[in-house]
């Protein structure tokens, strides 16, 4: 990863109040100046043999 951010976390979540949980404990790390999230509204093709390829 290049650029303004040091890592990207790809995730899935049941619901919106499960992703801010989630959120909620990366911001309490004392490494963690700042996040961004980036939300997908809808999967047109997925295939997760190729995300890590």
């Amino acid at each position: 990863v290049t650029g303004e951010v040091d890592s990207i976390i790809i995730c899935r979540f049941r619901d919106r109040q499960e992703m801010s949980a989630f959120i909620k404990r990366i911001l309490k790390m004392p490494y963690v100046e700042r996040s961004s999230t980036h939300v997908v509204l809808e999967v047109v093709k997925e295939d997760p043999n190729s995300l890590f390829t």
